[in-house]
């Protein structure tokens, strides 16, 4: 009896599994060594809510691309801000599997002054 795509969708939905959870918070961040005195004071409106990431890809449990970087996921959130520190910075863990494949990714996000 052939699989039908519907149960055969329905069976990899259910196999999936991810979860996600924190590593840390930290009052502020960057990747630049050099921040100039002006950066170090946050913004009265809060600042913008910016996000990066850092991913890697898997088969089973052996890495297929590089692994992710913390300094990586902070740089592209820095970058998204457009400066060069973020603010009251949550750093995350997420994880997506559907076996065989998986990705898991560093996730930083704060806010840019």
């Amino acid at each position: 009896m052939p699989v039908r795509p519907f149960a055969f969708a329905l069976a990899l939905v259910a196999a999936a599994s991810g979860c996600t959870f924190d590593v840390g918070h930290l009052a502020l961040a960057s990747t630049h060594p050099d921040i100039p005195d002006a950066a170090l004071t946050p913004r009265d409106d809060g600042g913008t809510r910016v996000e990066g990431r850092s991913c890697v890809w898997v088969l089973g449990v052996v890495p297929i691309t590089r692994l992710p970087s913390l300094g990586d996921a902070v740089e592209h959130a820095v970058t998204a801000g457009g400066g060069t520190i973020l603010y009251d910075v949550d750093v995350r863990y997420t994880v997506l599997y559907v076996p065989p494949v998986g990705r898991g990714c560093y996730v930083a996000s704060g806010r840019a002054p």
